[in-house]
């Protein structure tokens, strides 16, 4: 993985950027799925941006903290919402072990990794990073999503006190998708993701030592489909038949809250 902050052009503009994004949906899908640590809990967010979703869970009560490898995200975080303990760190290797009850990495965070061997060293450090019993819950766009939004597309976002304009360019050969977004004369802030085939999380999942309990259509909660745009894994360090049986149950919640 590039070390290089690439969201540092566009950092103090994230937010207003991204006020469409439903980071309450992953808040209240969050909350049941904590039902199955046990409490008292560390929850870590996993690209933790600018800190949204961080703040939503301290307001429910969890004690989070939040990693990222954007050092300029980092400062929002800090500066904006005044959210401790916040660390630069990249998510192959988290420098936690046994301590995290609840781990989170969504926004498609784990697109960002380009190479096979970064989702693996990401998975692992997942396992490593949780308690025994400890639930991780992260998410992928999919293909369908770069297709339907990012397909060799351009357009310009206009907010209060700036304006935005947007490039992507998709390989379908690479699977990779690169993102440029410059902020008025600015300079370019330019991001590349991956998308990745399901068989292969699946495996990488099962390598790394986590246990898989679901796989879900990200907006219905129902099983992973064709015309999926994220996918949303939910994955335990450790299972047990009664773990299982209580996930059933918090599983057709979340679906009834999803709508599906």
């Amino acid at each position: 993985m590039n070390d290089r902050d690439h969201f540092a052009p566009i950092a103090r503009f994230y937010d207003q950027m991204m006020e469409h994004v439903n980071y309450v949906r992953w808040e209240r899908i969050a909350d049941h799925l904590s039902a199955l640590v046990p409490r008292p809990f560390l929850h870590l967010d996993v690209g933790c941006g600018t800190g949204v979703f961080m703040e939503l869970m301290r307001k429910n009560g969890w004690d989070t903290l939040g990693t990222d490898l954007s050092y300029s995200m980092l400062e929002v975080a800090g500066r904006s919402r005044g959210l401790a303990p916040l660390l630069q760190s990249n998510m192959c290797a988290l420098p936690f072990s046994g301590s995290i009850g609840m781990l989170t990495c969504l926004f498609d965070s784990l697109n960002f990794l380009l190479k096979n061997e970064e989702i693996e060293a990401a998975f692992r450090s997942f396992y490593t990073a949780l308690t025994p019993g400890g639930l991780a819950y992260f998410d992928v766009v999919t293909e369908r999503m770069i297709e339907a939004h990012f397909n060799n597309t351009s357009w310009e976002e206009n907010f209060h006190g700036f304006k935005s304009k947007w490039h992507s360019a998709w390989n379908a050969e690479s699977r990779i998708c690169e993102t440029s977004i410059q902020i008025n004369a600015g300079e370019n802030s330019v991001t590349r993701e991956r998308i990745y085939p399901l068989s292969f999380l699946l495996e990488a999942i099962a390598r790394s030592g986590l246990t898989l309990l679901a796989v879900r259509d990200a907006y219905s909660w129902h099983e992973a489909g064709r015309k999926s745009v994220r996918l949303e894994f939910v994955a335990v360090k450790g299972s047990s038949p009664l773990l299982e049986k209580k996930f059933a149950a918090i599983d057709k919640q979340i679906r009834r809250l999803c709508g599906g």
